[in-house]
């Protein structure tokens, strides 16, 4: 064997393991990459959730401030949480504390009717 065949040889047995350790890092590359879109995909999720949950919670102040003003002149107290309704109705606590504004008016604008 010639010394120019064996530099060859050498020459293509280095690149054979220089290509492996660019196909391990890619697959890794891919990897992280995948990690990344799944992080990225949760992340915008979870904002979409967080201004759905503002805007509930705007949308209920605004109604708490009305029923607010609607109390402001009674001497009507209603002792009953939002979760007593969501254990006694078997609803969840998110729905059942804008639901119980609601029922306080009603009681409110039943016992004036009186």
């Amino acid at each position: 064997m010639t010394y120019v065949q064996a530099a060859l040889k050498e020459a293509k047995e280095s690149l054979d393991t220089t290509l492996k350790l660019l196909n391990d890092a890619k697959g890794r590359l891919r990897g992280v990459e995948e990690g990344i879109a799944a992080l990225q995909a949760k992340y915008e999720e979870c904002m979409a959730k967080k201004e759905e949950l503002k805007d509930k919670c705007d949308l209920c102040a605004a109604r708490l401030t009305r029923a607010e003003k609607v109390c402001e002149n009674h001497t009507y107290v209603l002792l009953y949480t939002p979760m007593h309704v969501c254990i006694d109705l078997s609803l969840d606590y998110e729905s059942a504390s804008c639901e119980l504004l609601f029922l306080i008016i009603i009681i409110i604008y039943s016992s004036l009717e009186v």
